[in-house]
């Protein structure tokens, strides 16, 4: 059995999905299979695929479209692997992504997920600008984070088999493109997270993938969403608001990130903040919380416009 279960849904990706197989087939690791989900985009990617013949590639085909969550659940029930590798079906691998990977696996059998730091790229595969999301290595810290946002890079994860199954651990459908953040959130709250510093995914992104057609369609629904996803965080995790302090996070902490506008503002703000970090000195993640919450104060103040 291989050692590494790579999981790539396609859909729509006929541009791109050639690339990004051969990305993974080029692996300095080679122990591993690649698991494509055919989510029935109607157009040839899976055909693609299946014409690479290589025997490490498998394809599933969904009976019909079922949305990315669903996919990525086929892929983990299919997978063989000791580990599981999520990769999208237009981004691209670095070459050493896999072997590092699996080597910071073997040396830290308290982790359960790893990511890595990526680079964005354009169509035509230019490095447009890098996102330093996916570097923080501190597992306390990535849990304290994703209550405010997701700070891993999704397609940059590796993660253990056997954590992820006997956790029930699953992508949840009409998440709007969220599946992931939701994802993390109940991974924290298992196991332990961490991030290579390595950048080892160039994410293509050009503006047409899920997560751009969900903000430009369905805007508000994906705030609401955004809110519950954080009220899931914020609960699991044991913390408990008044209806004042929900109206202060929501509206601080939201996917699009409003700011305080003036000073009455920034003091209910701070008062929040200062309460949450009081409601986290008990925890076992209390550094790595008081860290995370006064990092996200002092970027609320940055940009605000209190002191123009």
């Amino acid at each position: 059995m291989p050692r590494v279960s790579v999981i790539m849904p396609l859909y729509k990706a006929e541009k791109f999905v050639e690339s990004a197989v051969v990305s993974i087939l080029n692996q300095q690791y080679e122990d591993f299979e690649i698991i494509a989900i055919d989510d029935c985009g109607n157009d040839r990617t899976s055909r693609i695929v299946e014409t690479m013949n290589d025997k490490r590639i498998k394809v599933i085909h969904n009976d019909r479209n079922r949305g990315i969550a669903y996919s990525r659940n086929i892929g983990i029930e299919n997978a063989a692997g000791e580990f599981i590798a999520l990769m999208d079906d237009d981004d691209i691998a670095a070459p050493e992504r896999l072997a590092l990977e699996v080597e910071f696996m073997d040396m830290h059998p308290d982790i359960d997920v790893v990511g890595a730091a990526m680079k964005n790229i354009d169509i035509h595969g230019n490095i447009t600008s890098f996102n330093v999301t996916g570097v923080l290595h501190n597992p306390k810290r990535v849990r304290a984070e994703l209550i405010f946002q997701d700070c891993i890079s999704n397609g940059s994860a590796m993660m253990r088999t056997q954590f992820i199954r006997k956790n029930n651990i699953k992508y949840v459908d009409d998440m709007l493109g969220m599946e992931d953040y939701h994802f993390w959130i109940q991974c924290s709250l298992y196991g332990q997270i961490s991030n290579i510093p390595n950048v080892l995914l160039y994410w293509r992104n050009i503006g047409t993938n899920e997560t751009y057609r969900v903000k430009d369609n369905k805007t508000e629904q994906r705030k609401l969403l955004y809110k519950e996803i954080q009220k899931f965080a914020l609960k699991s995790n044991g913390f408990v608001l008044t209806q004042e302090e929900q109206e202060v996070f929501f509206k601080h902490f939201r996917e699009d990130k409003k700011y305080a506008s003036d000073a009455k503002e920034l003091k209910r703000l701070y008062a929040l903040v200062s309460s949450l970090i009081q409601q986290g000195n008990n925890m076992d993640f209390a550094i790595e919380w008081k860290a995370a919450c006064k990092k996200m104060f002092a970027e609320c103040v940055r940009v605000s416009r209190v002191f123009d």
